[in-house]
């Protein structure tokens, strides 16, 4: 089972976000990335505690070469710490700033200050990746050699200080139930769907359950499809999606245009809703996006 500073650095690689987002760093003070640093790290650790039993504290802005500071103590065992140092777009865009003396005197500081304990220290450059693409791939290169070290370009960041509650929840579900049998035998009913159509038995699968009725009326299926998958999938067609699932996921009436959802279907993944429910007391459509990004990480 990976512990919640393995999984911190599989959030922080999960996805790069397009060169183009990250010259909205720009918007971004130094202090307000740290704090969007210190939220992610804590929704981790929220997500984490539900499985395994740990102590951790996330602490910043700090000092001793460390912006946030992730503070973990597992049982039995001595405490650790991740430091995380930051470097926003006006310090990496300042010609004038000597970057790569600046990290390397924190990367000393924090390793003098915490010793042995320090796990891991992370360098995360929060400039535009394409504008300052020649000083980012040094500053990696310069710490390529140091094996504690990670440097984490601009797109992953970008997209780490963006990722939704339920992402990072699904991450953590994913990586600490690989062999989950339920798990395994929810993905099983979905493995055949293209994205469009698993969005789309998970919107009716939500509704169900929320409303425990199997019954979806015509407003319903015109919200699930006019709505929530156009907002999603704006270039499918959908009228495809009901033609294809109409026999296999939905007995239509043949008195209305409503539809009764085929949840006997379903069991492990009805099983697997009802899990992330209890753990996670999210409402309707954070299920529904946590079920999908659940599907997507695997």
């Amino acid at each position: 089972m990976l512990s919640i500073d393995k999984l911190f650095e599989e959030l922080l690689r999960l996805r790069e976000a397009d060169e183009c987002d990250t010259e909205n760093f720009n918007l971004y003070t130094h202090d307000q990335i740290c704090e969007k640093i210190q939220e992610k790290t804590n929704l981790l650790g929220d997500s984490f505690i539900k499985y395994e039993s740990i102590s951790y504290i996330v602490q910043g802005p700090r000092d001793q070469g460390v912006d946030v500071l992730l503070k973990i103590t597992p049982e039995d065992e001595p405490e650790k710490y991740v430091g995380i140092q930051v470097k926003s777009y006006n310090e990496i865009n300042d010609k004038n700033n000597d970057l790569s003396k600046q990290l390397k005197a924190g990367y000393h500081d924090a390793r003098y200050h915490y010793s042995e304990n320090m796990e891991r220290y992370y360098i995360i450059l929060c400039g535009d990746s394409k504008k300052n693409s020649k000083r980012i791939s040094a500053i990696t290169n310069e710490f390529s050699k140091e094996k504690n070290v990670r440097v984490i370009g601009a797109r992953y960041a970008f997209n780490f200080i963006n990722l939704s509650p339920q992402t990072i929840a699904a991450l953590v579900d994913t990586f600490l139930r690989k062999e989950d049998y339920v798990r395994s035998r929810a993905k099983q009913e979905v493995i055949e769907y293209k994205p469009h159509e698993l969005y789309f038995v998970l919107c009716c699968l939500t509704q169900v359950l929320e409303k425990n009725n199997a019954t979806l009326d015509a407003y319903t299926l015109h919200d699930i499809i006019e709505c929530k998958l156009w907002e999603r999938f704006s270039d499918v067609d959908f009228s495809e999606i009901l033609e294809n699932l109409s026999e296999i996921v939905l007995e239509r009436s043949a008195y209305s245009d409503d539809a009764k959802f085929r949840i006997e279907f379903f069991p492990a993944l009805r099983a697997m809703y009802y899990d992330l429910k209890v753990r996670y007391k999210w409402p309707e459509d954070e299920m529904l996006e946590h079920l999908y990004e659940a599907f997507r990480l695997e």
